[in-house]
């Protein structure tokens, strides 16, 4: 246990050997990687927009923007947010570091290629590299906020189960496995 009350238990809890900083904890690379994604997004978007560049987004160009900006910036920033909230507020948890990290940072890359490659690649593609990534991330914290005998993070994780839960249900409207609006999802 910490010796200094200012010192928190996950110290105790990191895992040894040598990490790179950009993996060294959660909000590291979503939160660099987030910034630098939305001045991207900025410069596709206005180009789509110009004319500049032709993608057609299955016929419905602000419904996918809004969705983009939903499921694939602000996802960078809630797993950021949550793979660091988990070990710095719950007791003996060890943080998400490493290569399993770097993991999750190249599935949200691969999620925002095929976001973008659409018109080539479809929709179910772009669903199946999406969809896991809000559900692993939930897989990874799940346990340890339900055990916090406090409940501390309960309303983080019910955010996520349904921000995960918008995402299938908008990816099924838009598969037709569903009869729901996608527009009303989001």
């Amino acid at each position: 246990m910490p010796s200094n009350k200012r010192e928190t238990s996950q110290y105790y809890a990191y895992p040894q050997g040598s990490i790179p900083v950009f993996l060294s904890y959660g909000f590291r690379p979503f939160f660099l990687l987030a910034p630098i994604y939305l001045v991207i997004n900025v410069l596709l978007w206005s180009a789509i927009w110009a004319g500049l560049i032709s993608l057609d987004f299955t016929g419905d160009w602000l419904e996918w923007h809004m969705y983009e900006l939903l499921f694939g910036l602000t996802s960078a920033m809630m797993i950021g947010l949550i793979l660091t909230a988990v070990p710095e507020i719950l007791d003996d948890v060890m943080p998400i570091v490493g290569k399993p990290l770097l993991g999750l940072v190249l599935l949200w890359i691969l999620g925002r290629a095929s976001f973008w490659l659409m018109d080539w690649v479809g929709v179910l593609l772009v669903a199946l590299t999406n969809i896991p990534l809000l559900l692993i991330v939930i897989g990874l914290v799940v346990k340890p906020i339900l055990v916090d005998p406090l409940k501390r993070l309960y309303n983080l994780l019910a955010m996520f189960m349904l921000v995960s839960l918008s995402q299938v249900l908008f990816f099924a409207a838009k598969l037709n496995l569903l009869a729901l609006d996608s527009l009303m999802v989001i």
